[in-house]
């Protein structure tokens, strides 16, 4: 933030200017009723008001430049934070979703955009104006002290508005908009599961459940938009009964011939300018709550998802694996999901994570790749600290297929990819590589086809074949996959298990999460972990035979899949 901040600062400087500027010239219809009462009508002077008007519309005339220019000022502003702060929020929101599994949660990047628009709006002129008020203030106690004391008076009673309408719309707006984002979330899980909502006959649950969320929000905001109404219409009062009151003094010292009755119509217009920025920010203030718990947010989001070290430029792995005492848990304190895992794989290894349903083999693919940030000991690549990469530098090196694969809404081509520049000839080779160019040269439009949200136009064997293409474009040195065959029919998945030996012929660390016991041919090493701990590493042989009952001479891969609980 502190950053960002430095990159508008050059904004601050001109944008005082204008503003100082602005409230300079907008003393001048004052200063022209004034004139015309005391000089004018008197002197009866048709040149006096000539000049006089002249030099008024003048002053307007540049006030008006000044306000444009200050208007296009803050809107460059406000672009210039969103194109600052967005891509690294929106990079703190995709770590945060890979992390926590917090899908479709983007509500900081709508708090970029209300920062924005409450920069290129009334709350920001209101602020950029309330440092020059005392510039009116001043020129009252010119007029009189009398006079001087009403506007002050009137200042302090706005202020005791504007410290009202904090205290009363604060937890207003919070709880309002904290309602709105868990109706939001809510809607956006019913759209996830649409196809089960349908076959198992839930939208009128799910559409009753909604209602009673959103009757909610609908109460919070009717009840925030009244405590505003209120809040809004008594500073206008206030602002008009004061400026009947400075009128009210003003005929009084003019009675008393203590003023002329141009300094009461100039004392009056002026206290309406000294007052219209603090009504302004009281009619807004609902906006500025909004966007200060939106840059606390943003700033919560960033404190926790983005590093505030740069990693340096390390070179290109070899695809060495160490895992030394790693501990994982989702929050700290909960119990651990990963308990101490230890193990070690030299470039070109391979090994197969087997064991119970819920023993954290997944959550350990995904320590592994660096998704997840260990608690507790070091993931290391080539003796490096994972964590001291950065992901832009290490993410070419590596291959990741997840266990539920989310494929982006775009072409095949692009999928593979990695959504970078496309180059023909390594997106087919990555095709080529994972066994399934053929597959690909049979959709409608080849490498061009669209996949549509998520991947839906092929089916989920396809999808997890395009995903193993993508974790192979650019030749990793480490390939993690977690269940890559669960959809995949005989063919594919030999197909997987060629794929497998051609990368251990190129010296490709490989490191996969599987059920089916018929992988296990292909690997060096095996780990069974059971509740987050290693219960056996090393060798597949040495381990496999531990695997059985003691003394069993053979390794019947179909007896190894009903102890683990997988399918052979």
């Amino acid at each position: 933030m502190r950053k960002i901040l430095g990159e508008i600062k050059p904004y601050f400087l001109p944008l005082a200017a204008f503003s100082f500027g602005m409230h300079m010239l907008l003393l001048a219809p004052s200063i022209y009723m004034l004139m015309v009462y005391d000089r004018v009508l008197t002197s009866r002077s048709l040149e006096t008001l000539t000049v006089l008007t002249f030099g008024t519309v003048v002053a307007l005339l540049l006030n008006l430049a000044l306000e444009v220019a200050r208007s296009r000022l803050l809107s460059l502003v406000g672009m210039a934070v969103e194109r600052a702060l967005g891509p690294t929020v929106l990079d703190a929101i995709l770590v945060r979703a890979a992390r926590s599994g917090q899908l479709g949660q983007t509500g900081e990047l709508r708090d970029v955009a209300q920062i924005k628009g409450f920069l290129s709006g009334i709350g920001a002129t209101a602020l950029l104006d309330a440092p020059w008020l005392p510039i009116y203030l001043i020129v009252i106690f010119m007029f009189h002290p009398a006079m001087g004391a009403c506007a002050v008076v009137g200042m302090i009673i706005m202020l005791g508005m504007g410290w009202l309408s904090e205290r009363v719309t604060k937890p207003r707006v919070e709880r309002s908009m904290v309602q709105a984002r868990a109706v939001n979330q809510y809607m956006e899980s019913g759209l996830r599961n649409a196809e089960v909502i349908n076959v198992l006959g839930l939208g009128g649950t799910l559409i009753k459940q909604w209602g009673f969320r959103n009757d909610e929000l609908l109460r919070l905001q009717w009840e925030l938009t009244t405590v505003s109404t209120w809040i809004q219409g008594s500073g206008r009062f206030i602002r008009q009964a004061l400026q009947v009151a400075m009128m009210a003094v003003g005929a009084y010292l003019v009675l008393h011939d203590n003023a002329a009755p141009g300094v009461m119509m100039a004392a009056t217009m002026i206290l309406g300018r000294l007052l219209q920025p603090m009504e302004s920010l009281l009619a807004g203030w609902k906006g500025f709550v909004e966007v200060r718990s939106a840059s606390q947010r943003i700033t919560n989001l960033l404190k926790i998802h983005v590093s505030p070290v740069a990693p340096m430029a390390l070179p290109v792995p070899q695809g060495k694996l160490t895992l030394d005492r790693v501990v994982y848990g989702v929050r700290m304190g909960d119990k651990a999901i990963i308990k101490g895992v230890s193990l070690g794989l030299e470039a070109g290894e391979s090994l197969a994570i087997i064991g119970p349903s819920g023993a954290g083999k997944s959550t350990l693919a995904r320590l592994m790749v660096g998704l997840l940030k260990p608690q507790g000991g070091v993931v290391r690549i080539d003796e490096t600290d994972m964590a001291q990469w950065s992901r832009d530098a290490l993410g070419p090196h590596i291959g990741y297929v997840p266990q539920d694969v989310e494929l982006f809404a775009c072409s095949v081509a692009e999928n593979i990819a990695r959504l970078g520049a496309l180059d023909g000839a390594s997106v087919v080779a990555a095709a080529r590589q994972a066994q399934m160019h053929e597959m690909v040269s049979k959709l409608s439009d080849g490498y061009a086809t669209q996949l549509g949200e998520g991947g839906m136009s092929v089916s989920a064997g396809q999808r997890q074949r395009i995903a193993l293409a993508r974790a192979l474009y650019g030749n990793p040195r480490l390939l993690v996959m977690d269940e890559p065959n669960s959809n995949l029919d005989t063919e594919g998945e030999q197909a997987l298990l060629k794929v497998m030996g051609v990368l251990k012929e190129q010296g490709v660390t490989q490191v996969i999460v599987t059920h089916r016991p018929n992988l296990l041919n292909v690997v060096d090493k095996v780990l069974v972990l059971r509740e987050g701990q290693v219960e056996m590493f090393g060798p597949r042989d040495e381990v496999l035979s531990k695997v059985l009952r003691p003394n069993q001479p053979a390794v019947p891969l179909k007896m190894v899949a009903a102890q683990l609980g997988g399918n052979p």
